[in-house]
């Protein structure tokens, strides 16, 4: 069944005779994230993961001059793969995000901040975020498995108050998604920070949430997710429209589905309580700079 399908099949319930096809949306729409909100469905979980860019700065200079926009390189070069990146001078608070120029030659996305000029400098280049799945809608966990730990989920607020400036380099111990990114034609990318700022390349695996679309005009050819029971967001929607009768029917088929679920999810693994690990990250918080020499 698509969402179409589904669409019309709720069009011809005696209770929609009559109804405006955007009222008949929203009531759709409306049980289907009833269903959602109810339970961390199993069934929504899926696996994703990325591997994290090793910085780059060892055995390397930059000379910067206050007002330019240009870092020279010294000592070696960068390779192209930096486009993108991240540029910071060591021992310094401010971050430029990167142009590759030649290599030797890199451009800040903004005039360097320092007060004086500097021949040579020791920087880090490095990328602390990562983009996520296409429908990703929230975290389940993450895991640095070379520690190994469960990385801790902050979310940005929580983070910018805590580590303001991010100026550790090392094993990331806190995952946090970033607001979505929307360009120009609408296309939406998710990336997520990961802190301390990433100094190798490591695999990062983690379980995510999946979103499921809302019934709209551009995805009528959808297929239903088999998983969400058809027939009880038919029965939502009727009584939604006044038949009160058929909510105990919903309910029912609500019922169904989460034993379905708790059949799929299995026994669960045991976890250590936070308050034997959460001082892993509060080590982390308590800026004494652990700056990385390059």
């Amino acid at each position: 069944m698509t969402y179409g399908e589904l669409r019309f099949n709720a069009s011809q319930l005696p209770e929609a005779q009559g109804v405006n096809p955007d009222r008949l949306e929203v009531l759709l729409n409306g049980r289907l994230q009833k269903i959602l909100g109810y339970m961390p469905w199993k069934h929504l979980e899926a696996s994703g993961g990325f591997l994290t860019v090793a910085a780059i700065g060892a055995g390397l200079t930059a000379a910067v001059t206050p007002g330019l926009s240009i870092a020279t390189i010294a000592g070696g070069t960068v390779p192209l793969t930096v486009q993108g990146m991240q540029f910071r001078i060591l021992y310094r608070f401010e971050t430029y995000n990167l142009t590759y120029m030649d290599p030797t030659h890199v451009t800040l996305d903004r005039p360097y901040e320092g007060d004086t000029a500097d021949t040579a400098a020791a920087f880090w280049i490095f990328q602390d975020r990562y983009a996520l799945p296409d429908d990703y809608a929230e975290p389940v966990d993450a895991l640095n498995e070379h520690l190994p730990m469960q990385l801790v989920y902050m979310d940005q607020s929580t983070l910018n108050h805590s580590a303001p400036s991010r100026v550790v380099f090392g094993e990331p111990q806190i995952y946090s998604p970033l607001p979505d990114v929307i360009d120009d034609a609408g296309n939406i990318t998710q990336f997520a920070e990961v802190y301390p700022i990433p100094m190798t390349a490591e695999w990062v695996p983690f379980r995510y949430v999946r979103r499921v679309a809302p019934f709209d005009d551009t995805n009528t050819a959808t297929v239903w997710p088999a998983w969400i029971s058809s027939s009880a967001i038919l029965y939502g929607v009727q009584a939604d429209l006044g038949n009160k009768n058929q909510e105990s029917m919903y309910r029912e088929l609500l019922a169904s589905m989460v034993r379905t679920d708790s059949k799929l999810r299995g026994p669960q693994a045991m976890k250590m309580h936070p308050a034997f690990t959460r001082h892993r990250v509060q080590r982390v918080l308590q800026i004494t700079p652990r700056l990385h020499l390059p």
